[in-house]
């Protein structure tokens, strides 16, 4: 049984202005080309040989009306950013602190980011050169 899905609703001039402001990269120009950049990310955890199907699969998908979280569409297939204005000050408003508190999850957001940048520093380092037996690597 193949489920049917309604068929997507025309673009709106204010939906495609929105993702392109958000979420384009580059000289990204169209959304066409970010969600071409989101699907090629996407497949990267895919198997070589079927990562164009699973891109191809990923890009229909959003075409049909699929649509990722914000984050995906903003990070992927770039260098991620860790803390962003925007995410802080929809954590405050979500969470129903004060504009106030703003500067204190700030403060907490980057900590929490140094520590989590070390630690990952660390673990690669311990990994490339104490227990490099323990990395798994596929020969071409």
């Amino acid at each position: 049984m193949e489920l049917q899905l309604p068929s997507p609703v025309s673009e709106q001039e204010i939906s495609r202005d929105t993702l392109l402001e958000k979420y384009a990269k580059g000289s990204e120009q169209t959304v066409t080309e970010v969600r071409r950049r989101v699907a090629r990310a996407l497949a990267q955890v895919e198997r070589e040989g079927e990562r164009a199907q699973w891109e191809r699969r990923f890009l229909q998908a959003q075409e049909e009306g699929f649509i990722p979280a914000g984050r995906i569409n903003s990070a992927a297939g770039v260098m991620g950013k860790m803390i962003s204005p925007l995410s802080i000050a929809v954590a405050v408003a979500a969470t129903g602190m004060t504009s106030a508190d703003e500067s204190k999850l700030f403060r907490f957001t980057i900590k929490h980011s140094i520590l989590l940048m070390t630690a990952m520093g660390v673990i690669s380092m311990l990994f490339a050169y104490v227990f490099p037996g323990h990395v798994p690597v596929v020969a071409k």
